[in-house]
Order: C-alpha cells, then structure tokens, then sequence
C-alpha cells in the first residue's frame, strides 16, 4: 500500500549495462499522484543550461535525453520538498510516487554499491548535497590548507564508504561513481573561482600549495576522464578553472576577452569548443569589448557540428531577424491615438538608435524610473537615440493615469501592448515559442538597422552608464 501524498517517494529501476556515451533516454513515470501532485525534475545539459521537467497525474510519463551519467534534483512543487541530487545513468527508469512522512528512495534490483552511493546524502560528513561555497579571505596558508584539507577528507571518506559496499562486478560502475565524486570534489576546490562568489574571493596572491593542488587535480580529473569532456560537474569545474588560470590578470574591463583568449590558448579540441561557447553564452547580454571578435574566431577555431549550431541559435544575434509575426504585432500609439505595427515603427526610425522600455503601471521600480526617463528624453534625441517606451498593462487606460498623474506632455514614441507574451518573449530570446520571465523594467538597444544589441541595457536613472554603454557599441559595433 501507498502511504499518503505529501512527499516524494521514489522508486529506481536501473539497466546494469555499461556506460553508454551516445544520447539515451532515462524514463520517468509518475505512480500514485493525485489532481493536485505535481513534481518537478532538474538537470543540468551539455552546454550547462538548467532544464527543467514536470510531470503530473495528467501528464503521467515522459523521457529525458542524455549522454552522460548525470545529477537530478527531484522536487515536489505542492509541498517544496526537495530530494537530494541523484545520480542517474542513460537507459534507467526513475518512478516518482508521492508519500508522507520524509522523502525516501526505494531501490529495486539496484547492487549494494548503488544502495550506497544514493544513502551518501544521510550523513553530513559525506553528502554531495551542496558545494562547500567557501571564499577565501586573505589567501594564508593556514586557511588554504584547511580548505584543502577538509575538502579532501570528504572525498577520502566517500571513496571509503563506497568501495566497502563494492563487489567484483562493479569495477565499471564504481568507476564511474569515483568519477562523478572527483568531478564534484574538484568544482569544490574552485569554487573562489565560481561565477557567482568570485568578487568575494581574494584569489590574487594565492600561496603555492593551493596553486599547485588545483593544477595537480585538474590533471588527475582529466586522467579519469582520459581528456575527454565529464559530466556537468566536470564542465562546472573546468569553467572555474579558466577563471583560476587567469586569475593574476583578469579585471572587469578585459574579463570576457581574458577568458575567451585563454580558452584557446590552454586548451584544445571539444574542451576548447566548450569553454569558448560558455564564455560567449556568459556574456551575451553585456557584449563586452571583442565580443563579436570572438564570435568570428569561433567560427573558424570550431569544427564541432552541434556546438556550431548552438551558438548560430542561441548566441548569435548577427543572423537574427524578425518572423512575421513580430513584425506584424500591434501597439497603440498615445501620440496619434491608433495602432502602428513593429513594422511601421521599425520604418520610422529607420538609421536611428531604440532605447526600449517595457514597463507596467504596477511595477515600483518602472515608476521609480519615470522622472529620470523624462529628463533623458531630450539628450537622447539630441544624440540619435529614440526612446521607445512600450507599456504591457491589461488596458490603456492605466496607462493614461500615469501620464496624467506625472504630467507628461511629451506623448511621442509612447505605446501599449495588451498581451506581450509573444513579443517581449522573442525581443529576449531572438526565437518564437521560447518561454522567458519578462521582468519589469527591462531596457533593449537596437541598433539602426533594426537589430537588437542587448536586452541589458543601463536604466534611465544611470543615464551616465547607458551613455558610455551607447557609445562604446557605436565604437565597436557600429550601432
């Protein structure tokens, strides 16, 4: 009998084949859910893009493609229970039912080193629940070999626990876990040099001994992998490791080229192509000096099929161009009181900069906007720059009261779009039927030929960045 449906309760079916490197699917079945069960499953791709999964009672099946054995967070989204990571491999079947009480893995004709590869999470001093997220301070040795220590310790003890539970049958499979535990011990040395704490982290006078052993287990990762690509934790710890190896020259101003130059210049073939597509993907929204350049140079350097097609679908803004839909999309002009198409308004300003603004009358911080907005109305004309303000309220009439609420006089360039799913969502991700949160405010440049440069620009009240912004990309990018 099944418990009652609060939790996660899930069950494991495992293929005990080898690891499989082409693309296989791992099947989930729902089991048990009722009308209001619903529950989410996350991974992380290739290309370290999140994913993200639902099933249902209503949508009670689904498969998910991989190639790689990978990490899986199953959460319940009518209670916010949250499983910890589990590992699986191409080819298995994870049944997910809901139950009371704490979440809970059954397995069934799993080996007992798998049994205990999943009960690592139950004790502290083993789980590979989070990263450590520590940052270094002031780089002493004292605190580096803590670090080093502690982090080392944990891999140790996790080896020790598993290998007890290994029998002579699983010489592949404990392999592969050994790997998957290294991947993420290595992510844990590197993570001063993760995206999101490395401002925090005095990583330029790191003393030798943490130096020399990120170098030395980077190496020992690549053995285990025979230098060829891991698994995600693997991709996350070669990426902080670019940032470790430009860390004593890297600064704001010179980042993106920094890492890019360095991605070619250290590495070579599918690890290279990653790490270019990564940075390129990282800083698609700010395009930054050279960001172009290096769209450019991986064209030539990469010979990857499926990587090139990413970055000509996911990156590349050069090739964009608007669907007939977009183009056909209606907004009311305030000034001469009836629609005009994205068309037309792209034809009026033809050879002229857009400044758009999606705002809404319930946003705080659209109408925190609006006085500065009004006092860069004028600088920016003068410059070449037309502002495009594009309210998404559910009726015009809202919109009306701000304007007489703020005294506008100027009305020119201001607009309304009921619905703005379809367009606001394709200005941010250059495709239809691609699903983005549209957050308010938002601010887009487009160039003079119409194309979109960045869905991040500077806000009206930091009119003195959005300067240097515009002018810079006239520079560099002939906007």
């Amino acid at each position: 009998m099944w418990g009652k449906k609060t939790l996660i309760l899930i069950f494991i079916f495992i293929k005990l084949n080898a690891y499989c490197q082409n693309y296989e699917s791992i099947t989930v079945i729902a089991k048990d859910f009722n009308g209001k069960d619903v529950v989410s499953i996350k991974y992380f791709n290739s290309f370290l893009e999140e994913k993200e999964f639902k099933i249902d009672k209503n949508k009670d099946s689904l498969q998910v493609f991989i190639d790689k054995a990978t990490f899986f967070q199953i959460t319940n989204l009518t209670t916010d229970h949250i499983k910890s990571p589990i590992l699986l491999k191409p080819g298995d079947t994870l049944i997910i039912s809901v139950s009371n009480k704490q979440p809970y893995i059954h397995f069934k004709n799993k080996s007992a080193l798998e049994i205990a590869f999943s009960e690592l999470n139950y004790y502290p001093n083993l789980s590979i629940n989070n990263h450590s997220g520590y940052i270094i301070v002031n780089g002493k040795k004292s605190e580096i070999n803590q670090i080093l220590n502690e982090t080392n310790k944990k891999f140790e003890q996790q080896l020790e626990y598993l290998k007890k539970a290994a029998t002579i049958n699983d010489s592949t499979l404990l392999k592969q876990i050994i790997n998957e535990l290294a991947s993420y011990r290595m992510n844990n040395l590197l993570q001063p040099f993760n995206q999101n704490i490395i401002e925090k982290s005095d990583y330029t006078n790191l003393n030798k001994s943490y130096n020399d052993s990120i170098k030395y287990n980077m190496l020992l990762l690549d053995k285990l992998y025979n230098d060829k690509l891991g698994n995600t934790e693997y991709l996350k710890a070669l990426d902080s490791y670019l940032t470790f190896l430009c860390r004593d020259s890297i600064t704001h101003s010179n980042e993106f080229e920094m890492l890019f130059n360095a991605s070619i210049k250290n590495f070579v073939d599918e690890k290279r192509d990653f790490l270019m597509v990564n940075t390129l993907k990282k800083y698609k929204d700010s395009k930054p000096k050279g960001y172009f350049e290096g769209i450019g140079k991986f064209y030539t350097i990469c010979n990857d099929t499926v990587k090139l097609n990413y970055v000509k679908d996911k990156i590349d803004d050069s090739l964009f161009v608007y669907p007939k839909l977009i183009l056909e999309t209606k907004f009311w002009n305030f000034e001469l009181n009836k629609e005009e198409t994205w068309a037309e308004i792209l034809e009026k300003n033809k050879g002229k900069i857009l400044y758009l603004d999606f705002w809404t009358s319930w946003c705080p911080p659209c109408i925190g906007e609006i006085p500065f907005q009004k006092e860069i109305y004028k600088p920016l004309i003068e410059n070449g720059v037309i502002p495009i303000n594009i309210s998404f309220d559910v009726n015009k009439n809202k919109v009306n009261k701000i304007f007489k609420k703020y005294n506008f006089q100027e009305k020119s360039n201001q607009y309304w779009l009921q619905d703005p799913r379809v367009f606001a969502r394709f200005l941010l991700t250059r495709k239809l039927n691609e699903y983005e949160l549209i957050k308010y405010p938002t601010y887009i440049l487009i160039n003079k030929n119409g194309k979109i440069i960045t869905t991040n620009a500077f806000r009206p009240s930091q009119f003195e960045n959005l300067k240097i912004q515009i002018e810079f990309w006239k520079k560099f990018y002939n906007l």
